[in-house]
């Protein structure tokens, strides 16, 4: 569950929406399920408050970037990540978080697609070439789709309705993907405007999560 401060429950959050996803989150928040126990001052809500996206990650070969995007997608309130290949995940990475993130596995990357895609999703894909994801305009679901760290999608962009490259200003020829995903996860949710997370000190605050 994902804690939101008091003051963010206000009817008033939602003005100024302007783009689609705004105006659905606008609309979904009316049949969001509030969990009106308080605990440290905080109301929870369940994740149904929150427009579903999901990641892919496709032959990603080193554990520590599955790892690290399962922190950074637990963070940005992914509903599921979707593993194609025979990644394997270093725990050490996740910080706790694969304990609370739904994932599954497939054998195929067009098994992961047609799951996703059966349940209304669209398929984004992250590499170059691809719309600025600033500009980017995500439907009301979307999966983005992360490749190999050397190789990246290849030919296996084909199955993608939308290809999103995110804008470098150095020398690198590619960002890692554990923070390619991030800033990808991040835009979305920035375009949704759904409620973060509240914080003690300086962490957001989480039952569920216990790392560091």
């Amino acid at each position: 569950m994902v804690p939101i401060p008091l003051k963010k429950l206000s009817k008033n959050w939602t003005n100024g929406f302007q783009n689609p996803l705004q105006q659905i989150r606008a609309r979904s928040e009316k049949h969001s399920q509030i969990n009106t126990g308080l605990k440290h001052g905080f109301v929870y809500a369940t994740q149904e408050t929150t427009i579903p996206f999901k990641l892919i990650v496709f032959n990603i070969e080193k554990p520590d970037n599955i790892g690290m995007l399962i922190r950074s997608a637990y963070a940005f309130g992914c509903q599921e990540l979707l593993i194609v290949g025979k990644s394997k995940i270093k725990v050490t990475g996740a910080q706790g978080t694969q304990q609370t993130l739904k994932r599954r596995r497939f054998h195929s990357l067009n098994q992961a697609v047609e799951a996703c895609r059966s349940e209304g999703f669209e398929i984004v894909g992250l590499e170059i070439g691809g719309k600025p994801i600033v500009e980017q305009q995500f439907c009301e679901k979307t999966a983005f789709l992360l490749g190999n760290e050397g190789r990246g999608l290849g030919p296996s962009r084909l199955v993608c309705d939308q290809i999103a490259m995110i804008p470098q200003w150095g020398g690198v020829p590619s960002l890692n993907v554990a923070v390619a995903g991030a800033i990808a996860m991040y835009e979305f949710q920035k375009q949704t405007h759904t409620p973060t997370a509240a914080f003690q000190n300086e962490k957001y605050y989480d039952d569920f999560f216990t790392g560091g």
